[in-house]
Formats: structure tokens, sequence, C-alpha cells
């Protein structure tokens, strides 16, 4: 059977095919109507991170769990189980898993922590209530390990201030010494100097050589003595530098620290869940689409058919 036999096959059964395939698109019609409709909301999840260091060179990030998993978590049975008894949901477990969707935006989840939660229900609050119930315990979990990280850096933050307090202390404390020694010195030095100018313009002819020897052991002592005390003074400007140093670090990590927590975040809602409007399903368009090309392929194969036959 010829192109030119089909067609004109057709044109005599034209009648039967527009008929066939008008009664084709209202049936389509029909079911569309009486189809339960379905509407689709979705909520886009950041997953919190966690910095483990901020210095130039390095900003270690590292998530609270892995999109991938999380992902897995969400659709589990357990989860969404408790999400129906939190919600007092009358449909089944297994419906509720096939209505629910997460994807994993990005080629590489564990850069671009970005979940998407798409649920389809036939009620639209019902639709924003589940992904809300989802976000929240996923939220609720890993608020948990990020309040244990912020607290650790909070009291290594604090703890470090206190030894920067206690170390100025004892700044302080050794600038006083500082201060007496000099003091002693400058003292010291005048008297050593009188003491040796005067044991100079002494008429030593008339002195024994007993008295002679004592007063040049005092004055050696005298000097001896300061000597001592510069020695301190230079070790006590020894140790303030160490100290002032070990604040300058002890300040450096305060603000690697608190980079660290600026850093650092719990898992958030970045695009909420919005009550939907339209349905998504049943897709009338499709479905009358769908039967005018049915009706029109249908009839045209059985007017061939039965021309096939009579002949």
């Amino acid at each position: 059977m010829d192109l030119k036999r089909i067609i004109k096959i057709i044109g005599r059964h034209r009648k039967f095919i527009i008929v066939s395939t008008l009664s084709a698109v209202i049936i389509a019609g029909g079911i569309s109507l009486l189809l339960p409709k379905e509407y689709r909301s979705s909520l886009i999840l950041e997953v919190g991170k966690l910095s483990l260091s901020s210095t130039s060179w390095i900003n270690e990030i590292q998530l609270i769990e892995n999109p991938e998993a999380v992902a897995a978590i969400l659709e589990s049975d357990g989860i969404l189980n408790e999400v129906r008894k939190g919600l007092r949901l009358s449909i089944p477990l297994n419906d509720l898993v096939n209505q629910l969707e997460v994807n994993t935006l990005g080629d590489k989840p564990a850069y671009l922590p970005i979940l998407e939660i798409v649920y389809d229900s036939q009620s639209p609050q019902k639709s924003v209530d589940v992904l809300n119930a989802l976000a929240n315990i996923l939220i609720r979990r890993h608020d948990e390990k990020y309040r244990l990280y912020r607290e650790a850096l909070e009291s290594s933050i604090k703890y470090t201030r206190e030894e920067i307090l206690a170390l100025e202390k004892i700044i302080s404390a050794q600038d006083q010494y500082k201060q007496l020694s000099q003091k002693y010195i400058d003292k010291g030095e005048v008297t050593a100097e009188d003491f040796s100018r005067e044991l100079g313009e002494l008429d030593t002819t008339a002195q024994s050589a007993v008295d002679l020897l004592y007063l040049q052991g005092s004055a050696v002592d005298a000097n001896n003595h300061i000597t001592n005390l510069t020695r301190f003074q230079a070790e006590m400007d020894l140790r303030v530098g160490e100290n002032q140093k070990a604040i300058a670090d002890l300040r450096m990590q305060i603000v690697d620290f608190t980079t660290r927590l600026d850093l650092s975040s719990s898992t958030e809602i970045r695009s909420p869940a919005v009550l939907p409007e339209i349905p998504v399903k049943p897709k009338k368009r499709m479905i009358v689409i769908i039967g005018l090309v049915l009706g029109l392929l249908g009839s045209s194969l059985i007017a061939i058919f039965r021309e096939y036959i009579i002949n």
C-alpha cells in the first residue's frame, strides 16, 4: 500500500477520523479534570561550615555534614516517619518517599553545599509544611554541632585573654623591678664615685695599711653591687621583651579565633518554601495533546485497517 492510497483512504474516512479525534480530545480533557491536582513547593538549604584555619595562605573549611549524606538522610524512612508523625499525615510512608526529591546543586557538592528539597502534595499547605519540617529537623541536628564548635572557640578566646592579662601583670611587676634597680644603680654609682674620689684624696701617709685595704675593699664591693643590679636590669629587659612577644602572639590567636567564628555558620534556609498557587499536575495541555495525537493516529489506523479488510 503506497502513500497515495493511504491519503485517499484517510480522505474517504475523514469524518470518522475527525469525530474520533475530537472524541479522544474530549475524553483526554475530561480525564485531566478528574485527575487529582498536585502542588509543588521547593526549599533551598545551605549546609553549615566550620572554619578550621584562617591564616593568610590557608582557609580550611569543613562542612558540618556532607551534602550527599544530608540528602540521603532527608530521604530516609526514619526522618520521613518523624515528619509524618509530627504533622499527623495519613499518607503511607512509601507515598511520602515518592513525593519527595532532594537534589545537590553543583558538580562538587563539597565545595557548593547547597541542597534543593522538592515536595509534591495534593494540598498546597502540606507541601510547605513537609519542607519546613524536614528543614527544621536538619537545622536542629547541625545547630548542636555548630554550638559545640562555637563554644569551644569562645572558650579559647576567653582563656587567651586571661593569659594576656596575666602576662601584662607580670610585665608591670618587671617594670617596677627595673625602676627599683635603676634607683639603686643611680644611688650606688654616685656613692661609689664619691667614695673613690674621697679615697684618692686621702693622705695615705697618715693611714695604716689595714685601713687602706678596708677602704679599697669597700669600694670594690660597691662596684660589684652595681654590676649585679645592672645584670638584673638587663635580665628584666629580656624577660619583658619575651612576654611582650608572647602577648602579641596571643593577640594574633584571638584574631584567628574571631575570624574563624565569623567564617563559620550553621545550616540555614537560603530560599524558603512558598505556598504554591498553580498545580503542577495534571498537565492538562499535555494530556489534551496526547489525546489529540492518539485519536488522530488511532482513527487513521482503524480506517486503513478497515479498508484493507474490505479489499
